[in-house]
């Protein structure tokens, strides 16, 4: 018999969401927020007024990190200038035995400039049951 199972990936942003309602000291503005090695360029730039499409990225970036072991960008010196000047590897470049329509689908929801690909979960969802 096979079996399903379910995963599921959140962060509520509830750091951001404090910070707004200035309840916290943890995360302000001007400040560092999240992990570079899932961030995309959108979140770097303007933390504070960030969309829900950098978890979208995010999520995208994990998956890239399951798959191959290794991060979407090659990170040498200041991880925020790398975030901020470099594109995500392809995939493929990574790990090869990748097949190639989840390659592309995962290329894709790493685009972050001019901006991201995928606006929501939905539409990245659809996409991702289609792809494998």
């Amino acid at each position: 018999m096979f079996e399903y199972r379910i995963i599921k990936i959140a962060d509520y942003g509830l750091a951001k969401a404090f910070d707004q309602a200035g309840l916290s000291g943890q995360t302000m503005s001007g400040t560092h927020a999240g992990t570079p090695v899932f961030m995309p360029r959108q979140q770097v730039i303007n933390f504070k007024y960030a969309k829900p499409e950098v978890d979208i990225w995010a999520t995208a970036a994990c998956l890239y990190f399951m798959l191959t072991g290794a991060f979407p960008r090659n990170f040498v010196g200041d991880p925020f200038l790398a975030v901020l000047q470099t594109n995500a590897v392809p995939i493929r470049k990574r790990d090869a035995s990748i097949p190639k329509k989840l390659a592309e689908l995962i290329d894709l929801a790493l685009v972050d400039q001019p901006e991201i690909h995928f606006k929501d979960a939905a539409t990245f969802k659809q996409a991702l049951s289609i792809s494998v």
